[in-house]
């Protein structure tokens, strides 16, 4: 009977053991898989945000050339440029944030 009981004992702590291996392997994976997500999201949206900066900057080259802009030109641009800096600056906190958890 002992030696049943201490058979039993050997393969819960064998089982245990080797679960704690296989899930921590899986955990060690999906950690290296979403930090490579996450740097591939953040060069993709800095990409993304160079586009658009680029495109501000020829539609106020565009409006440049203009002698004179209208007050509703101007708003448009302002707005356009905020927007996009503040998305920007979001996106990168979020990122840097998550980057920081991962680790």
């Amino acid at each position: 009977m002992d030696y049943q009981i201490s058979y039993l004992l050997g393969s819960l702590i064998a089982v245990m053991f080797f679960s704690t291996i296989y899930y921590s392997i899986k955990i060690i994976i999906a950690r290296k898989k979403a930090r490579e997500e996450t740097k591939e999201a953040a060069l993709v949206l800095a990409e993304r945000f160079k586009k658009l900066r680029q495109e501000i900057r020829e539609q106020t080259q565009k409006l440049k050339k203009k002698k004179v802009l209208s007050l509703e030109e101007n708003i448009n641009y302002k707005k356009m440029k905020e927007a996009l800096d503040s998305s920007e600056k979001y996106i990168n906190k979020e990122i840097k944030d998550i980057l920081k958890a991962l680790k």
